[in-house]
């Protein structure tokens, strides 16, 4: 930014795209850097010169900062971009994982109702094992009785002197 003073003194302050002082030179730097001696700068005051000087270096100065402006311009939008760019990757990360937490919850659902209905299934099958045992407990009262008798009547049999008929093998453990 050039800025001019009465008499056609020019002071330069320069800035980066952030807003921050890089460079700053005062009236008199500016002439020794621009090759201008204190003679000059004098001769150059006085008259027309010295409005002809003022009004290019002003020239000059309104174009670098037009420029500076552009470049800040397209920092910033470049900035802008890459924080979009970050933005929306961290928000497809969230989607994702959200994604991730939905499924796992209605496979751990899925898996939950099936486990409860094994263990349902499971007390339906100890309650018909408990019946069928109680069932053939009572079947085996009735065969162990019934051998009884059959032994009871063999040995009648036996004393009338009739022969009874064999008892079959596997019934033997029954008529203990």
């Amino acid at each position: 930014v050039n800025t001019a003073a009465p008499g056609g003194r020019i002071s330069t302050t320069e800035f980066d795209a952030h807003g921050n002082t890089v460079r700053e030179r005062s009236p008199g730097n500016r002439s020794v850097a621009l090759g201008r001696t204190p003679t000059m700068e004098t001769s150059m005051n006085s008259g027309i010169w010295a409005a002809i000087a003022t009004a290019v270096l002003a020239l000059i100065g309104t174009a670098y900062n037009a420029r500076q402006q552009r470049a800040a311009s397209r920092d910033t939008a470049q900035e802008t971009a890459a924080a979009t760019v970050e933005a929306a990757e961290a928000t497809a990360e969230v989607d994702q994982r959200q994604l991730d937490q939905a499924a796992f919850h209605a496979i751990r659902t899925a898996l939950q109702d099936q486990i409860d209905g094994l263990r349902e299934e499971i007390g339906q099958l100890k309650a018909q094992v408990a019946e069928l045992g109680e069932h053939v407990e009572s079947r085996e009262r009735l065969l162990r009785q019934a051998m009884v008798h059959v032994r009871a009547q063999n040995r009648l049999l036996t004393a009338h002197g009739i022969t009874p008929e064999p008892v079959p093998a596997e019934l033997i453990p029954w008529s203990i």
